[in-house]
């Protein structure tokens, strides 16, 4: 008997309904020399069973397994490794069916590349009114990078070599719902990932019979944990010193789509501009990843923390805060603050037309400005700030602040009464007395005068970047925007 190239293993335990046209999906591979080991619970769907032993006694490349107790998924894709007679694995799911030449192509490519363990490919993510193809990273490089953000690796499409896993005892961790987003970040340095350009399965995707659908919640946490896990590993990052769940939009499983509260997206966009300057900052020390390929990643990990934060209604954000073109031959940080750079005059002009503008573009400008800073060890002391103005805008800010931003020195106004000589019990001057006062910043508290305010101030010698409007302290956190001191 010919020993077989590929062992397709395929678990199951539901789906019966597309259960028919996965397995002709396999039977119609235009490379033939397959088994397939299909591994089935002992508490499963009868009809799954009855299928597999129809195609079974047509076609003897067909087995069916079945577990003596419920092992679950990945404890029966390891039963599937051990009992595997092929030279490469290639993982089916029920629910997903493989394009005609997917073995043909992925047997081609670990043949000519044999520095490849793991392969995968693109695929067609089918929902229940539409369908969309994937464009996941390529190059071992690049995936390697994605990997600390998302699992890149689509898990019914790969094709690995089994001598690798049996050799040094490579399993899918079991009672994990990330089964193998939490095996590839255990090769991560072990091993080389690549994807074929070209999609090769099709994979149904918010059905209510898939696992993946019912477990979401649960599978959601768990990929949390493994990007923290693996940016403590690869780069000794702790994220436990963010904003909770704030680093969380570094990944493609995001809070924030159904999030309309403008505060929570400030103080969230503040840690994960700061968090990924900690990423590159420590891979330029443990070099751990390709600089340009993570740099890459970076860029694209801010374009989509954009999309994901901006909502239709808040344009002034799109118009003035800069997507970073994936490709460049630059770092991240030197991007990003170069493309910062370039917009900062329009920032300190626009400032004053509305919210939207005032509130988020001043304070993206100096948090980038300053993160690096931040991360280079800045003594944490609170900055001085004299607040220009007494009207609505400052008292907004007074009544919304819930804790010290900054120590409130004094407050300026240009027209103060004998009546208001204080203000919650700090002195109120005038504009010709603040030569007089020691104060790191001024923040303007209006927005309908912000630009005469500025020329006054600048007139009076105020340096121009001791000049801010006073929401450039609203987005970032106290442990923020003190990077903005020096």
């Amino acid at each position: 008997m010919i020993k077989p190239t590929v062992t397709a293993i395929m678990p199951v335990w539901s789906g019966a309904e597309f259960i028919d046209e996965t397995i002709r999906s396999i039977q119609l591979q235009t490379f033939t020399n397959w088994e397939m080991l299909v591994i089935g619970e002992p508490d499963g769907d009868r009809i799954i069973k009855e299928t597999v032993l129809h195609y079974e006694n047509d076609d003897k490349r067909i087995n069916w397994v079945e577990n003596e107790i419920h092992l679950g998924l990945a404890a029966s894709l390891n039963k599937g490794i051990e009992i595997a007679n092929g030279k490469y694995i290639a993982r089916v799911d029920a629910d997903d069916p493989s394009h005609p030449t997917r073995f043909e192509k992925q047997v081609r490519f670990l043949d000519k590349h044999p520095e490849v363990a793991v392969l995968g490919s693109q695929y067609r993510n089918v929902y229940p009114n539409h369908a969309a193809d994937t464009n996941l990273p390529i190059q071992p490089q690049n995936i390697k990078t994605s990997l600390l953000f998302d699992c890149c690796i689509g898990h019914p499409t790969i094709m690995f070599r089994l001598d690798l896993f049996i050799e040094n005892h490579w399993r899918y961790p079991e009672n994990c719902p990330a089964e193998d987003y939490t095996l590839w970040l255990s090769l991560l340095n072990k091993v080389r990932f690549a994807n074929l350009d070209e999609v090769l399965i099709d994979h149904r995707a918010g059905f209510q019979t898939n696992i993946s659908y019912a477990k979401r919640d649960y599978l959601t946490s768990a990929t949390r944990s493994c990007i923290a896990e693996a940016l403590q590993v690869n780069l000794g990052i702790d994220v436990s010193k963010y904003e909770p769940n704030s680093f969380w939009l570094l990944s493609d499983n995001n809070p924030l789509n159904s999030v309309r509260h403008i505060s929570a997206l400030r103080c969230w966009i503040s840690y994960c501009i700061h968090l990924l300057f900690e990423i590159e900052q420590a891979n330029g020390i443990k070099k751990v990843f390709d600089e340009k390929a993570l740099a890459r990643t970076l860029r694209k990990r801010w374009n989509r923390l954009l999309d994901a934060c901006f909502v239709p209604d808040t344009p002034g954000y799109r118009r003035l805060i800069p997507h970073l073109p994936e490709k460049s031959g630059g770092s991240f940080s030197s991007d990003i603050i170069c493309a910062f750079d370039k917009i900062g005059v329009t920032i300190k002009e626009k400032s004053a037309i509305g919210d939207t503008i005032s509130i988020a573009c001043p304070i993206l400008y100096n948090c980038v400005d300053g993160g690096l800073k931040l991360l280079s060890g800045i003594e944490k002391s609170l900055p001085r700030a004299v607040v220009f103005g007494t009207g609505y805008y400052c008292h907004r800010f007074f009544e919304d602040m819930q804790k010290p931003l900054f120590e409130l020195v004094c407050f300026c106004d240009n027209n103060v009464s004998s009546e208001e000589k204080t203000l919650i019990g700090k002195p109120c001057v005038v504009p010709s007395e603040l030569v007089n006062i020691d104060y790191d910043y001024i923040l303007i508290a209006t927005r309908d005068y912000y630009a005469e305010i500025y020329v006054q101030l600048e007139k009076l010698g105020t340096p121009s970047d001791r000049i801010l409007p006073l929401d450039i302290f609203r987005l970032v956190d106290s442990d923020l925007y003190l990077s903005m001191k020096e």
